[in-house]
């Protein structure tokens, strides 16, 4: 009869939690500007695919590219900030819970 019970690998579980114990030690520094981090990882982030959707947009006839173009690249900009503060406040929950799992221990 086979066991239906996976073999627990340590070696996969000691590098997956190395892989996250350092993910967590680079949130440290990132969490200290909430603003930058929305910033950086929301309206930055969005800059080139707002740029690749107007040049997806682009008609060579049509006149007004440039604006087409600003509306797109604010537009992107402004939800990617969003995004990223929606970003940041869940990577901020699962590092609390992180903090109270480590402390448990």
């Amino acid at each position: 009869m086979e066991n239906d019970i996976e073999t627990f690998d340590v070696k996969k579980f000691e590098q997956k939690l190395a892989k996250q114990n350092s993910y967590w030690k680079s949130w440290e520094t990132k969490r200290t500007n909430k603003w930058k981090y929305a910033f950086v990882h929301g309206s930055l982030f969005s800059v080139p695919i707002a740029v690749v959707i107007s040049l997806i947009d682009f008609q060579p006839q049509s006149e007004g590219f440039l604006s087409k173009m600003l509306f797109y690249v604010i537009g992107f900009m402004t939800s990617g900030f969003f995004y990223g503060l929606w970003m940041y406040n869940q990577n901020e929950k699962k590092y609390q819970i992180y903090l109270s799992e480590k402390d448990e221990e």
